[in-house]
């Protein structure tokens, strides 16, 4: 018996079912990356800012840019041994220029009526801002203790090692 159902809630590069964005906001079950894949689609392609080589012409290091970490953390949930989970696309990445606060508590609240998740994770959510950060996670633990049966997972910013901002903000 599974103890664990995590729901991802985040952008994906799309949300189809029947029809082109029926999923969006409508948790669904799955069981496999290839069935992520298939409804939600695969992430961005990273965007290279800066590649450095040593005098020998080989490879140091470079600078990834990314937004949106739904997609890696599905490949890890299941490169790790994960099985059933949730996912609610909350919007496409490819069309999403500003990340908001409001998709990811719209998202939250539709997962709501599920029965079965109990780990919710926001992998996007880590690019807004404090406030904003702060509303989503506040909401998350709203929902957890309303309905108790649910726990929150959530990222701490990389400029708060610490956490001071992440304790400040969570009421």
């Amino acid at each position: 018996v599974e103890t664990a159902i995590p729901a991802f809630i985040g952008y994906t590069e799309k949300a189809d079912n029947l029809a082109p964005a029926d999923l969006v906001n409508i948790p669904k079950r799955i069981t496999a990356l290839v069935e992520f894949e298939q409804f939600f689609g695969r992430g961005p392609a990273p965007e290279v800012t800066e590649v450095n080589i040593d005098s020998n012409n080989n490879f140091v290091s470079a600078k990834v840019n990314n937004r949106f970490y739904m997609y890696d953390a599905l490949r890890m949930f299941y490169a790790n041994g994960g099985g059933d989970c949730f996912i609610v696309s909350i919007g496409k990445s490819e069309s999403t220029t500003t990340i908001s606060d409001a998709a990811f508590t719209t998202g939250l609240t539709a997962l709501e009526k599920e029965d079965a998740p109990t780990i919710l994770l926001f992998p996007d959510a880590v690019n807004l801002n404090d406030g904003a950060l702060a509303t989503v996670q506040q909401a998350a633990l709203t929902q957890c203790a309303n309905l108790q049966d649910r726990v929150g997972l959530f990222d701490v910013k990389q400029n708060d090692p610490l956490g001071a901002n992440f304790r400040n903000n969570i009421g």
